[in-house]
Protein backbone atom coordinates (compact mmCIF):
# COMPACT_ATOMS: atom_id res chain seq x y z
CA UNK A 1 0.00 0.00 0.00
CA UNK A 2 1.23 3.81 -1.02
CA UNK A 3 0.53 6.11 1.94
CA UNK A 4 -1.31 9.01 1.19
CA UNK A 5 -0.58 12.95 1.52
CA UNK A 6 -3.04 13.93 3.75
CA UNK A 7 -2.76 17.63 3.01
CA UNK A 8 -5.43 17.59 0.48
CA UNK A 9 -7.97 15.12 2.16
CA UNK A 10 -7.70 17.54 5.67
CA UNK A 11 -9.13 20.73 3.25
CA UNK A 12 -12.37 19.09 3.90
CA UNK A 13 -12.26 17.93 7.76
CA UNK A 14 -12.47 19.77 10.56
CA UNK A 15 -9.81 20.30 13.42
CA UNK A 16 -11.48 19.27 16.77
CA UNK A 17 -8.76 21.05 18.91
CA UNK A 18 -8.70 24.76 19.44
CA UNK A 19 -4.58 26.73 18.93
CA UNK A 20 -4.52 27.13 22.56
CA UNK A 21 -5.47 23.26 23.32
CA UNK A 22 -2.88 22.37 20.73
CA UNK A 23 -0.04 24.59 21.28
CA UNK A 24 -0.43 23.55 25.07
CA UNK A 25 -0.72 19.96 24.09
CA UNK A 26 2.59 20.78 22.13
CA UNK A 27 4.62 22.13 25.02
CA UNK A 28 3.93 19.05 26.86
CA UNK A 29 5.08 16.30 24.60
CA UNK A 30 8.39 16.88 24.55
CA UNK A 31 8.61 16.16 28.28
CA UNK A 32 5.82 13.38 28.08
CA UNK A 33 8.73 11.74 25.06
CA UNK A 34 11.89 12.51 27.76
CA UNK A 35 9.90 10.35 29.96
CA UNK A 36 8.19 7.30 28.13
CA UNK A 37 12.08 7.27 27.04
CA UNK A 38 14.05 7.25 29.96
CA UNK A 39 10.69 6.19 32.50
CA UNK A 40 9.09 3.89 30.66
CA UNK A 41 10.65 2.33 27.83
CA UNK A 42 13.05 0.19 29.92
CA UNK A 43 10.26 -1.19 31.67
CA UNK A 44 8.90 -2.93 28.76
CA UNK A 45 12.35 -4.58 27.89
CA UNK A 46 12.49 -5.86 31.59
CA UNK A 47 8.82 -7.12 31.30
CA UNK A 48 9.26 -8.72 27.86
CA UNK A 49 11.84 -11.30 29.18
CA UNK A 50 9.85 -12.28 32.26
CA UNK A 51 7.02 -12.81 29.64
CA UNK A 52 5.28 -16.16 30.18
CA UNK A 53 4.25 -18.73 27.87
CA UNK A 54 0.70 -18.19 28.79
CA UNK A 55 0.14 -14.66 29.02
CA UNK A 56 2.18 -12.14 28.20
CA UNK A 57 2.50 -9.33 30.68
CA UNK A 58 0.66 -10.14 33.51
CA UNK A 59 1.68 -7.92 36.33
CA UNK A 60 0.87 -9.92 40.09
CA UNK A 61 2.26 -13.41 40.88
CA UNK A 62 1.50 -14.51 44.42
CA UNK A 63 3.72 -13.29 46.72
CA UNK A 64 5.01 -10.63 44.84
CA UNK A 65 5.38 -7.12 44.65
CA UNK A 66 4.27 -5.06 41.25
CA UNK A 67 7.15 -4.58 38.84
CA UNK A 68 7.74 -4.32 35.22
CA UNK A 69 4.98 -6.07 33.84
CA UNK A 70 2.62 -3.99 35.39
CA UNK A 71 3.05 -0.54 33.49
CA UNK A 72 1.04 -0.65 30.66
CA UNK A 73 0.94 2.20 28.69
CA UNK A 74 1.69 6.91 29.12
CA UNK A 75 -0.36 9.17 27.75
CA UNK A 76 -0.41 13.12 28.19
CA UNK A 77 -4.14 13.05 30.34
CA UNK A 78 -5.46 15.43 33.24
CA UNK A 79 -3.73 15.90 36.74
CA UNK A 80 -5.89 14.11 38.79
CA UNK A 81 -5.76 15.23 43.21
CA UNK A 82 -7.74 13.46 45.27
CA UNK A 83 -9.68 12.13 42.49
CA UNK A 84 -10.53 14.50 40.56
CA UNK A 85 -9.75 16.33 37.91
CA UNK A 86 -7.93 19.72 38.47
CA UNK A 87 -8.10 20.47 34.32
CA UNK A 88 -4.55 20.94 33.40
CA UNK A 89 -2.55 18.52 31.30
CA UNK A 90 -0.30 16.57 33.49
CA UNK A 91 1.92 12.81 32.24
CA UNK A 92 -0.62 9.76 32.82
CA UNK A 93 0.94 6.37 33.03
CA UNK A 94 -1.02 3.34 32.83
CA UNK A 95 -0.89 0.31 35.11
CA UNK A 96 -2.31 -3.22 35.12
CA UNK A 97 -2.93 -2.66 39.22
CA UNK A 98 -2.76 0.59 41.31
CA UNK A 99 -1.13 -0.44 45.07
CA UNK A 100 0.43 1.49 47.81
CA UNK A 101 4.15 2.14 47.23
CA UNK A 102 4.86 -0.89 49.47
CA UNK A 103 3.11 -3.70 46.99
CA UNK A 104 5.69 -1.88 44.29
CA UNK A 105 9.27 -2.83 43.38
CA UNK A 106 11.26 0.76 44.86
CA UNK A 107 12.92 0.82 40.78
CA UNK A 108 9.04 1.04 39.72
CA UNK A 109 7.20 3.28 41.75
CA UNK A 110 6.60 6.70 39.63
CA UNK A 111 7.69 10.39 40.51
CA UNK A 112 5.56 12.78 41.08
CA UNK A 113 6.58 14.91 38.95
CA UNK A 114 8.91 14.44 36.03
CA UNK A 115 10.77 18.36 34.87
CA UNK A 116 8.33 20.37 36.46
CA UNK A 117 4.84 17.88 35.09
CA UNK A 118 2.57 16.06 37.16
CA UNK A 119 2.51 12.41 36.88
CA UNK A 120 -0.82 10.71 37.33
CA UNK A 121 -0.80 6.96 37.78
CA UNK A 122 -4.18 5.17 36.55
CA UNK A 123 -5.18 1.55 36.54
CA UNK A 124 -6.48 0.25 33.63
CA UNK A 125 -6.38 -3.65 34.13
CA UNK A 126 -4.74 -5.92 31.74
CA UNK A 127 -5.00 -4.57 27.88
CA UNK A 128 -5.21 -6.83 25.15
CA UNK A 129 -6.73 -6.92 21.28
CA UNK A 130 -10.51 -7.08 21.64
CA UNK A 131 -11.25 -10.49 19.32
CA UNK A 132 -13.10 -12.46 21.84
CA UNK A 133 -15.68 -15.79 21.16
CA UNK A 134 -19.11 -15.38 21.98
CA UNK A 135 -21.92 -15.89 19.88
CA UNK A 136 -23.48 -13.12 17.18
CA UNK A 137 -25.90 -13.19 14.31
CA UNK A 138 -25.91 -13.47 11.05
CA UNK A 139 -26.79 -9.83 9.26
CA UNK A 140 -28.49 -9.75 5.70
CA UNK A 141 -28.07 -7.37 4.64
CA UNK A 142 -24.93 -6.34 6.62
CA UNK A 143 -24.33 -3.58 8.81
CA UNK A 144 -21.55 -1.82 10.02
CA UNK A 145 -20.73 -2.68 13.54
CA UNK A 146 -21.51 -6.32 13.77
CA UNK A 147 -19.23 -9.67 13.58
CA UNK A 148 -16.93 -10.02 10.63
CA UNK A 149 -13.38 -11.53 10.60
CA UNK A 150 -10.37 -13.88 8.25
CA UNK A 151 -11.49 -17.51 8.07
CA UNK A 152 -8.79 -18.09 10.53
CA UNK A 153 -9.74 -16.04 13.76
CA UNK A 154 -12.44 -15.62 16.10
CA UNK A 155 -14.48 -12.60 15.62
CA UNK A 156 -13.96 -8.60 16.00
CA UNK A 157 -16.44 -6.02 14.14
CA UNK A 158 -16.53 -4.34 10.84
CA UNK A 159 -15.94 -0.90 11.27
CA UNK A 160 -16.99 1.35 8.12
CA UNK A 161 -17.21 1.40 4.55
CA UNK A 162 -14.31 3.42 3.18
CA UNK A 163 -12.70 4.65 -0.58
CA UNK A 164 -9.09 5.07 -1.73
CA UNK A 165 -7.51 5.94 -5.19
CA UNK A 166 -8.11 2.81 -6.76
CA UNK A 167 -11.08 1.55 -5.11
CA UNK A 168 -14.79 2.65 -4.40
CA UNK A 169 -16.09 0.46 -1.56
CA UNK A 170 -14.02 -0.96 0.89
CA UNK A 171 -14.66 -2.11 4.32
CA UNK A 172 -12.35 -1.50 7.04
CA UNK A 173 -10.88 -2.79 9.74
CA UNK A 174 -8.06 -3.95 11.88
CA UNK A 175 -5.16 -6.24 11.44
CA UNK A 176 -5.91 -8.70 13.82
CA UNK A 177 -9.85 -8.99 12.92
CA UNK A 178 -9.38 -8.79 8.37
CA UNK A 179 -5.31 -10.32 8.47
CA UNK A 180 -5.39 -12.58 11.48
CA UNK A 181 -2.30 -10.48 12.96
CA UNK A 182 -0.29 -10.89 9.50
CA UNK A 183 -0.38 -14.17 8.98
CA UNK A 184 -2.46 -13.59 6.65
CA UNK A 185 -2.73 -13.53 2.69
CA UNK A 186 -4.29 -10.95 0.44
CA UNK A 187 -7.50 -12.79 -1.23
CA UNK A 188 -8.09 -14.73 1.87
CA UNK A 189 -12.12 -15.34 2.67
CA UNK A 190 -13.30 -12.80 4.97
CA UNK A 191 -16.30 -14.11 6.60
CA UNK A 192 -19.45 -12.84 8.23
CA UNK A 193 -20.28 -13.73 10.91
CA UNK A 194 -16.67 -14.64 11.74
CA UNK A 195 -15.58 -18.34 12.98
CA UNK A 196 -16.84 -17.86 16.37
CA UNK A 197 -20.35 -16.77 15.56
CA UNK A 198 -20.48 -19.66 13.91
CA UNK A 199 -19.76 -18.31 10.35
CA UNK A 200 -18.75 -20.25 7.62
CA UNK A 201 -16.56 -20.01 4.30
CA UNK A 202 -19.05 -21.98 2.69
CA UNK A 203 -22.03 -19.82 3.29
CA UNK A 204 -20.81 -16.89 5.06
CA UNK A 205 -17.65 -15.04 2.75
CA UNK A 206 -18.44 -11.40 2.27
CA UNK A 207 -15.66 -10.71 1.00
CA UNK A 208 -11.81 -10.90 0.27
CA UNK A 209 -8.66 -9.21 2.52
CA UNK A 210 -7.58 -6.42 -0.22
CA UNK A 211 -4.80 -5.15 1.89
CA UNK A 212 -3.26 -4.41 5.34
CA UNK A 213 -0.52 -2.48 7.16
CA UNK A 214 1.76 -5.51 8.78
CA UNK A 215 2.44 -5.05 12.84
CA UNK A 216 5.95 -4.89 13.96
CA UNK A 217 6.54 -7.90 16.81
CA UNK A 218 10.23 -7.09 16.63
CA UNK A 219 10.23 -4.10 19.11
CA UNK A 220 9.84 -1.26 16.54
CA UNK A 221 6.62 1.26 17.11
CA UNK A 222 3.52 0.46 15.17
CA UNK A 223 0.81 3.66 14.16
CA UNK A 224 -1.92 1.36 13.36
CA UNK A 225 -3.71 -2.21 13.60
CA UNK A 226 -5.60 -1.94 10.08
CA UNK A 227 -6.59 -3.61 7.25
CA UNK A 228 -8.99 -3.58 4.50
CA UNK A 229 -11.13 -6.41 2.82
CA UNK A 230 -13.00 -6.17 -0.76
CA UNK A 231 -16.68 -7.23 -0.88
CA UNK A 232 -17.07 -10.39 -3.21
CA UNK A 233 -20.77 -9.76 -3.16
CA UNK A 234 -22.98 -6.15 -3.98
CA UNK A 235 -22.36 -3.47 -2.02
CA UNK A 236 -25.87 -1.81 -2.06
CA UNK A 237 -27.68 -4.62 -0.91
CA UNK A 238 -25.56 -6.22 1.65
CA UNK A 239 -24.01 -3.08 3.38
CA UNK A 240 -26.88 -0.51 1.81
CA UNK A 241 -26.59 2.94 3.39
CA UNK A 242 -23.25 2.69 5.66
CA UNK A 243 -25.27 3.20 8.61
CA UNK A 244 -23.90 2.72 11.90
CA UNK A 245 -27.09 1.01 13.97
CA UNK A 246 -28.01 3.37 16.94
CA UNK A 247 -26.31 5.74 15.64
CA UNK A 248 -26.73 6.68 11.65
CA UNK A 249 -24.96 7.26 8.81
CA UNK A 250 -21.02 8.93 8.95
CA UNK A 251 -20.59 12.09 8.34
CA UNK A 252 -16.88 12.76 7.29
CA UNK A 253 -14.42 12.88 9.96
CA UNK A 254 -12.34 14.77 11.91
CA UNK A 255 -8.75 15.11 13.18
CA UNK A 256 -6.64 16.01 16.70
CA UNK A 257 -9.40 15.32 18.80
CA UNK A 258 -8.97 16.77 22.57
CA UNK A 259 -9.26 15.36 25.93
CA UNK A 260 -12.60 14.88 26.47
CA UNK A 261 -14.19 14.94 23.49
CA UNK A 262 -17.22 12.99 23.60
CA UNK A 263 -17.64 9.91 21.34
CA UNK A 264 -19.40 6.26 20.70
CA UNK A 265 -19.41 3.35 18.47
CA UNK A 266 -21.55 0.19 18.12
CA UNK A 267 -19.50 -2.95 17.74
CA UNK A 268 -20.07 -6.57 17.51
CA UNK A 269 -20.24 -7.79 21.54
CA UNK A 270 -21.43 -4.29 23.65
CA UNK A 271 -23.64 -2.55 21.15
CA UNK A 272 -23.93 1.39 21.08
CA UNK A 273 -21.47 2.46 23.95
CA UNK A 274 -20.48 6.73 24.70
CA UNK A 275 -17.24 7.49 26.09
CA UNK A 276 -15.23 10.41 26.72
CA UNK A 277 -11.51 10.83 25.29
CA UNK A 278 -9.41 10.48 28.96
CA UNK A 279 -5.71 11.05 27.00
CA UNK A 280 -3.63 11.89 23.48
CA UNK A 281 -0.48 10.72 22.04
CA UNK A 282 -0.35 8.04 24.23
CA UNK A 283 2.10 4.91 24.00
CA UNK A 284 1.12 1.33 24.59
CA UNK A 285 2.25 -2.51 24.63
CA UNK A 286 -0.46 -4.45 23.41
CA UNK A 287 -1.12 -8.18 24.35
CA UNK A 288 -1.39 -9.68 20.87
CA UNK A 289 -1.56 -13.14 22.59
CA UNK A 290 0.76 -15.79 21.05
CA UNK A 291 1.93 -13.21 18.37
CA UNK A 292 3.57 -11.04 20.99
CA UNK A 293 3.24 -7.50 22.56
CA UNK A 294 3.78 -5.11 19.78
CA UNK A 295 3.74 -1.28 21.19
CA UNK A 296 1.31 1.23 19.57
CA UNK A 297 2.13 4.71 19.46
CA UNK A 298 0.13 8.17 19.19
CA UNK A 299 -3.27 6.22 20.38
CA UNK A 300 -6.66 7.56 21.80
CA UNK A 301 -7.53 6.49 25.36
CA UNK A 302 -11.04 6.51 25.69
CA UNK A 303 -12.97 6.40 29.06
CA UNK A 304 -17.27 5.31 29.41
CA UNK A 305 -19.31 7.71 29.97
CA UNK A 306 -22.11 6.69 32.11
CA UNK A 307 -24.52 4.54 32.31
CA UNK A 308 -21.54 2.52 30.16
CA UNK A 309 -19.68 0.43 32.85
CA UNK A 310 -17.39 -0.46 30.08
CA UNK A 311 -16.83 0.91 26.57
CA UNK A 312 -15.80 -1.49 24.88
CA UNK A 313 -15.31 -5.80 24.95
CA UNK A 314 -13.45 -8.71 23.11
CA UNK A 315 -15.12 -8.86 19.99
CA UNK A 316 -15.33 -4.95 19.58
CA UNK A 317 -12.07 -4.39 17.60
CA UNK A 318 -12.28 -2.70 14.44
CA UNK A 319 -15.42 -0.49 15.70
CA UNK A 320 -15.60 2.89 14.62
CA UNK A 321 -15.44 5.66 17.22
CA UNK A 322 -17.14 9.01 15.89
CA UNK A 323 -18.13 11.89 17.58
CA UNK A 324 -21.64 13.59 18.60
CA UNK A 325 -21.94 14.86 15.32
CA UNK A 326 -21.22 11.31 13.51
CA UNK A 327 -17.58 12.70 12.38
CA UNK A 328 -15.15 9.54 12.37
CA UNK A 329 -12.94 10.06 14.95
CA UNK A 330 -10.88 6.32 15.67
CA UNK A 331 -10.37 3.01 14.84
CA UNK A 332 -10.87 0.70 17.86
CA UNK A 333 -8.19 -1.91 18.31
CA UNK A 334 -7.92 -2.95 22.12
CA UNK A 335 -8.73 -2.31 25.80
CA UNK A 336 -9.21 -3.40 28.97
CA UNK A 337 -11.88 -3.24 31.67
CA UNK A 338 -11.33 0.13 32.10
CA UNK A 339 -9.73 2.04 29.48
CA UNK A 340 -10.73 1.48 25.48
CA UNK A 341 -7.57 2.38 22.66
CA UNK A 342 -8.09 3.66 19.50
CA UNK A 343 -5.87 5.03 16.76
CA UNK A 344 -7.14 8.62 15.43
CA UNK A 345 -8.88 7.82 11.91
CA UNK A 346 -6.81 10.44 10.25
CA UNK A 347 -3.63 8.37 11.24
CA UNK A 348 -6.04 4.86 9.65
CA UNK A 349 -6.67 6.85 6.17
CA UNK A 350 -3.10 8.24 5.36
CA UNK A 351 -1.49 4.87 6.67
CA UNK A 352 -3.76 2.87 3.94
CA UNK A 353 -4.18 5.17 1.70
CA UNK A 354 -8.23 6.11 2.08
CA UNK A 355 -9.09 9.12 0.71
CA UNK A 356 -13.03 9.01 1.95
CA UNK A 357 -14.99 7.17 4.69
CA UNK A 358 -18.18 6.35 3.29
Amino acid sequence: MKPIDMSKILKGSENLLSDAERAEIEQLETIREKFEKQEIRKFWKEAESERRDNGGFRALEAGSQLGAQNIAGVGTGEQIRGGVGTGKLAITVYTEFKASPDMVKDDCLMPATFDGVPVNVIETGFVSIQQEATPRAKFRPTKCGISIGHFSISAGTLGCLCATSKEDELILSNNHVLAASNSANKGDDILQPGVADSGNRDRDKLGELYDFKPIDFSGGDNKVDAALARPTVSVDPVIGTGRIPEIGRVKGFACNAGRGTAVQKFGRTTGHTKGRIDAVNATFTINFREAGNPVFTGLYVVKPSMPHPTFSQGGDSGSLIVDNSNRAIALLFAGSTAHTLAIPICTVMEILGIERIL
